[in-house]
């Protein structure tokens, strides 16, 4: 199991896990990784906004790692951008 943070992207953390596990092929068992997502405020103490887990499979640690990320940062903007729909303009 590998855990990685993203660099902060719109005043939230991003971490990562991506666990390995043997999956069924023609050629036998081959690895591959699965991955979950969280998001959490900078404050340390507090609960996750959100944690996912991601119901696709990949071939390396790297793909998934990206995947997770890209999806962390769809979730954060379409939060954000709700937000602002029913903002009032001045």
């Amino acid at each position: 199991m590998k855990n990685q943070s993203c660099l902060p992207y719109r005043g939230y953390t991003i971490d990562v896990r991506v666990v390995s596990s043997k999956a069924p092929s023609l050629d036998g068992q081959e690895v591959r990784y699965a991955v979950s997502w969280s998001i959490l405020s900078f404050d340390s103490d507090a609960a996750p906004i959100v944690s996912l887990p991601e119901q696709l499979n990949f071939l390396t640690p790297d793909e998934g790692f990206r995947y997770a990320e890209r999806q962390a940062k769809r979730f954060i903007d379409g939060c954000v951008n709700n937000a602002n729909v029913g903002a009032d303009p001045a």
